[in-house]
């Protein structure tokens, strides 16, 4: 098998350890290029005729017309469908696999680190005494004895509740799949979603992107958000209508935001939330510690060997996996 990772960050470089190393050239050939190709073209010339690509960036639908041996994309990360066009890689026979879990404590610890930063103003006092200014004013909020809403409970939402729950919090939670064996083990209570919204003092998101949570929080459900609550979001920015937030946040019916993923990424200059003093953001680097990237790259490995077995694991679009089932 001829693996190829066309666009690989220096932080993948460092840290693929001689083990992990080993285990992909034991697949193969495999060849690794550091850094985004600029165009498309050069995308499919760094593929070639490679039967897996590892991918990272924004997979260009060139690439499916182009490479004819491409067999599997294993994408690193869980929103897959945020960088691969899936009906293109499904209509091409081309699996997808993502990368669950691998970063679930990573990102709790994101979301808390920018959920403290509004509670505690901390960005804001920062600048103030950078600039010579010692203002003890305002005043911050405790997170012990408040209510979070937790809006998907995958594993990153179990361990956000776990952190919330050592801070003294009461923890709702919305998911598809409730039950009461899963809010005995998670120590969440489910519920509604405009109950949540309605009684939460902050909400956290937590969900995947895909086409049944993709707007999941319009204007509507947004107007129920509580006075003075504070949003998170450190999933995808698509599930929200950001004008919305926006609006709700310039009007003061939020007290703050945490936001760690954008509508378009780089953040452009035109970027309504650039203007709310109100808003801690952070540049999608939830996902970003050795540990998570270690843990990334031995779930791509995995899911590689998997699919060189005829086992797949992990996969993004199983209905490749039924129609080969059928011609077979």
């Amino acid at each position: 098998m001829k693996i190829v990772f066309p666009d690989a960050d220096s932080q993948y470089v460092e840290l693929l350890a001689p083990e992990l190393s080993a285990r992909l050239q034991s697949l193969g050939e495999f060849i690794m290029y550091e850094k985004m190709p600029e165009e498309p073209g050069e995308y499919i010339r760094r593929i070639g005729d490679a039967d897996a690509v590892i991918q990272t960036s924004k997979l260009p639908d060139e690439v499916f017309d182009h490479c004819p041996r491409l067999k599997m994309i294993t994408y690193l990360g869980i929103g897959a469908a945020n960088f691969i066009n899936i009906r293109r890689a499904t209509e091409a026979g081309v699996i997808v696999t993502n990368t669950p879990g691998y970063g679930n404590n990573t990102v709790a610890e994101h979301a808390l680190a920018l959920l403290l930063a509004v509670a505690k103003h901390v960005c804001q006092g920062n600048s103030k005494l950078r600039a010579g200014v010692f203002d003890q004013s305002r005043m911050s909020f405790e997170l012990a004895g408040k209510t979070i809403g937790l809006i998907g409970l995958g594993g990153i939402g179990e361990r956000m509740a776990a952190i919330c729950r050592a801070l003294g919090m009461q923890v709702l939670c919305w998911t598809r799949n409730p039950s009461p064996a899963r809010a005995e083990q998670s120590g969440v209570k489910f519920v509604e979603m405009g109950e949540l919204l309605k009684n939460s003092d902050v909400v956290s998101l937590h969900l995947a992107l895909n086409e049944e949570t993709r707007g999941l929080l319009g204007r509507q459900e947004l107007a129920l958000l509580k006075q003075n609550s504070v949003f998170i979001n450190t999933a995808r920015a698509e599930i929200v209508d950001t004008q919305a937030l926006v609006e709700l946040l310039r009007d003061g019916k939020l007290a703050g935001a945490g936001i760690d993923v954008f509508d378009r990424e780089p953040l452009t200059e035109d970027n309504p939330l650039l203007g709310l003093n109100n808003v801690v953001m952070t540049p999608h680097t939830g996902f970003n510690s050795p540990d998570a990237v270690k843990n990334i790259l031995r779930i791509t490995i995995s899911n590689l060997e998997q699919f060189a077995q005829g086992k797949p694991i992990n996969v993004f679009n199983p209905e490749v996996l039924e129609s080969e089932r059928r011609r077979g």
